[in-house]
C-alpha cells in the first residue's frame, strides 16, 4: 500500500511539473491578439466612424467590431503583424466597444 501511495505521489510530482510548461505555452498563444489603439470619426467632410487596429500574432485573423444596441461590423481580415484604420461605420453609428473574433 505505501508503494502505491508514493507512485501516486510522484506521478503528482510530475503534473506538477509538467503543468507550468502548458501554462507558458497557452499563454504564449493568448498573447496573440488584434487590439484597437483609438477610436475617432472623420472631420466635417467625412462622416465615418474608424478603428485603428494592430495584429500582433504572426497570421492573419479575422475580427468583428462590436458596436452597442446595433449591427456589429465586419467581418475585416487583418494580416499578420499590420496595422491598419478600418472604416465600420458612418456617423449615425454608435462607437465601437471592442473586437472579437467572427
Amino acid at each position: 500500500m505505501l508503494k502505491k501511495v508514493l507512485l501516486g505521489a510522484a506521478a503528482l510530482v510530475s503534473l506538477s511539473i509538467a503543468a507550468p510548461a502548458q501554462a507558458d505555452v497557452s499563454a504564449a498563444a493568448s498573447a496573440c491578439n488584434v487590439q484597437h489603439e483609438g477610436w475617432y470619426s472623420g472631420g466635417s467632410a467625412n462622416f465615418f466612424r474608424y478603428v485603428k487596429v494592430v495584429n500582433e500574432c504572426g497570421y492573419a485573423k479575422t475580427i468583428c467590431v462590436d458596436i452597442p444596441n446595433w449591427p456589429d461590423a465586419g467581418p475585416y481580415t487583418i494580416k499578420a503583424h499590420e496595422r491598419k484604420n478600418l472604416t465600420y461605420g458612418n456617423a449615425s453609428h454608435r462607437q465601437g466597444r471592442g473586437l472579437y473574433p467572427c
